[in-house]
């Protein structure tokens, strides 16, 4: 036991070396290409992946199960990981995001978890194997931390989102409404057109990020894969993504929609007591008219 010890702690302290050497010199290589710095700290984490990949493939086969060769390795990345995108979510820096790069952002986090569920998932265990190995492992299955992190920034994506719908539909409002008959003949304006076409694209824009998420996770696990249940999730996630979206531009669009069909009732009741008081009034002109016309 010390000699594997020993190896294991050897090996953990080479992949915590590479995976801090390997971030830096993808993360400043693209950062000198003129990508974002969002950009670039992804595309230097998506490289520790592939270090992941290749050491479930390649390495553990080659050393005896005990060691938990994915799980050490998994444990040295994820350690730098933490500590390079954690700013992400927990820190000013994220406040700083745009939208794409929020959405960028959660569907790293989320390939990233789609990854290690495969490569080291969830098992039932009495006790932890860390101690005996000499080396502090991360938990197995998808990483918490990240979890904890996608959320948040999904739920700062739907608050974007629903600022800049309401922007637009504010917008909407306070344009001059030209009425236009529509095919019955009934006086219109295009403000629902309008408001609807903007949900349209802002949904349109969910499934696109919903789509590019699930196939990062497809691209992230192995190749020779197939899961159903797992096709199933990621499918099950997307819809859920863009439900959450158009239900969020809906919620905008309520308020407003309420407040139309309020002052739409107000104004068939003006109608409909002018239109009796109107009648009345003739009614009663009429008789005042034959009164006047009778013979004493």
């Amino acid at each position: 036991r010390p000699a594997r010890a020993d190896a294991v702690k050897r090996l953990h302290e080479g992949a915590r070396r590479r995976a801090a050497t390997e971030f830096a010199r993808t993360q400043m290589a693209l950062a000198d290409e003129g990508h974002s710095a969002l950009a670039a700290t992804l595309g230097a984490s998506t490289r520790l992946l592939a270090d992941l990949r290749t050491a479930a493939r390649r390495v553990a086969p080659l050393c005896p199960p005990g060691w938990s060769v994915v799980r050490v390795y998994r444990s040295a990345i994820e350690g730098h990981l933490r500590s390079q995108l954690a700013p992400l979510w927990s820190g000013p820096r994220g406040d700083e995001l745009e939208v794409e790069e929020l959405t960028r952002a959660y569907e790293w986090l989320q390939a990233y978890n789609g990854l290690v569920a495969r490569l080291d998932p969830e098992v039932d265990q009495t006790e932890d194997d860390s101690e005996d190995l000499g080396v502090a492992l991360a938990p197995r299955g998808p990483c918490r931390a990240f979890a904890d992190g996608s959320r948040f920034l999904m739920a700062a994506y739907l608050e974007r989102v629903a600022r800049q719908v309401e922007g637009w539909f504010a917008s909407i409002r306070a344009r001059k409404a030209e009425p236009r008959a529509d095919a019955s003949g009934r006086l219109v304006t295009t403000r629902p057109e309008d408001m609807f076409q903007i949900i349209g694209l802002q949904t349109a824009i969910a499934r696109e990020h919903a789509a590019r998420a699930a196939n990062a996770t497809t691209r992230a696990v192995d190749d020779d894969d197939d899961d159903d249940d797992a096709d199933d999730a990621k499918r099950r996630d997307a819809g859920q993504h863009v439900a959450t979206v158009v239900l969020r531009c809906l919620e905008e669009l309520r308020v407003d929609a309420n407040r139309s069909a309020e002052r739409a009732r107000d104004v068939g009741t003006a109608v409909d007591l002018y239109l009796a008081t109107a009648a009345t009034k003739g009614r009663f002109d009429e008789s005042s008219k034959v009164d006047e016309a009778a013979p004493d």
